[in-house]
């Protein structure tokens, strides 16, 4: 059938909590999400209904045209400010690493429709990836992002040893010398729910107490518990994948991230800083790439930021956008007025630091 835009036909659309939708339109977003171009764990609908369960406040706008769901565009009202100010943000703050539309492929939308249509005011967004511009979504102050695409049949590391010899090179040396130094490496794939993931937890913590960060993923409870309900569940587009590696039977890194199709959210490494000068988080990732075929991965996706330890191993670059969407309304110059003074607040705390 010949899909509809906003401007060519009037659209039926409702905003539900994750967990009324039904199982036909569950089906239908787990259908427009897995042949989408932006497949990612963070635009699924097990993601947004463990968002409800561990934060609340989690909404979904259907779009919808001739009795066919065109698109699901998911969002969060997580304070009272927000749900009286319809001043949207994206599900569960800033675990979100992919912010956007999942829809038919020729689905677009304005910021103003897609505001109206979501019952919000405002939209203030980071994690926007390029794809989203097809359907209507854009943004600003452009940030790279990595990828590590493995193929569908080769060697990935075979081809890295060609393409990055010394790299390669530098990598077996440190494997073979933290097996001299400490004894037998041994990599697992834990199960989500395991002791292991709040091992990992309790290390992130630590790793963000160490480089100052006060204000982080992890400082309530609930955000153990968000990590915990999405553990519990075995979506194939938010499937958890929980691995370790161990030496001499010692965790000395490990990995929390998501798998959609064949695509991995590399999302919480953590590593023992004893072993620092291993890379043991590089070795992991070494021993993760070697399985790449068994465990159904074809992409790694880093997720934002351009750093060292990102760039090792990745092949491929593409772009995140960060805005903040606005109707003209009183709300919504409110919402705008209040930004402004908290992104000055904050910026004033950050000006000592810098200096």
């Amino acid at each position: 059938m010949q899909n509809a835009s906003p401007e060519s036909a009037p659209f039926k659309t409702r905003v539900v909590r994750p967990d009324e939708l039904t199982t036909n339109e569950r089906a239908r977003w787990q259908d427009l999400l897995s042949s989408s171009n932006c497949a990612s764990a963070f635009l699924s609908p097990a993601y947004a209904l463990a968002a409800e369960k561990a934060f609340g406040n989690v909404r979904v706008c259907i779009f919808e045209h001739a009795g066919v769901i065109q698109a699901f565009f998911a969002f969060s009202l997580p304070m009272l400010g927000n749900r009286l100010l319809g001043a949207g943000v994206p599900l569960a703050g800033s675990f979100s690493d992919y912010v956007g539309i999942i829809a038919q492929p020729d689905f677009r939308v304005t910021p103003d429709q897609l505001l109206r249509a979501s019952g919000l005011s405002t939209f203030l967004f980071t994690h926007l990836d390029e794809t989203q511009s097809s359907h209507g979504m854009t943004g600003s102050q452009p940030r790279k992002g990595l990828r590590i695409r493995t193929g569908v049949e080769g060697d990935f590391l075979a081809e890295l040893a060609q393409r990055d010899k010394k790299f390669f090179q530098d990598t077996e040396r440190r494997h073979r010398k933290l097996e001299r130094d400490h004894g037998t490496l041994r990599f697992a794939l834990e199960e989500p729910g395991s002791a292991m993931l709040d091992w990992l937890i309790d290390t992130k913590i630590a790793q963000y107490r160490r480089t100052g960060r006060n204000a982080h993923p992890f400082s309530a409870k609930a955000d153990r518990d968000f990590l915990h309900f999405l553990a519990a569940q075995d979506d194939p587009l938010c499937k958890p994948r929980l691995t370790t590696l161990y030496c001499n039977d010692k965790p000395i890194a490990a990995h929390f991230g998501l798998q959609c199709v064949d695509t991995l959210a590399y999302w919480f490494p953590v590593y023992d800083t004893a072993f620092h000068s291993y890379s043991p988080g590089r070795l992991l990732m070494w021993e993760t790439l070697k399985r790449g075929r068994e465990l159904g991965i074809r992409c790694v996706d880093r997720g934002e930021g351009d750093t060292q330890a990102k760039r090792d191993f990745a092949n491929e670059e593409h772009l995140y956008f960060r805005d903040y969407y606005a109707r003209k309304n009183l709300s919504a110059f409110i919402d705008r007025g209040l930004n402004s003074l908290r992104w000055r607040l904050e910026a004033k705390r950050a000006k000592p630091e810098a200096e």
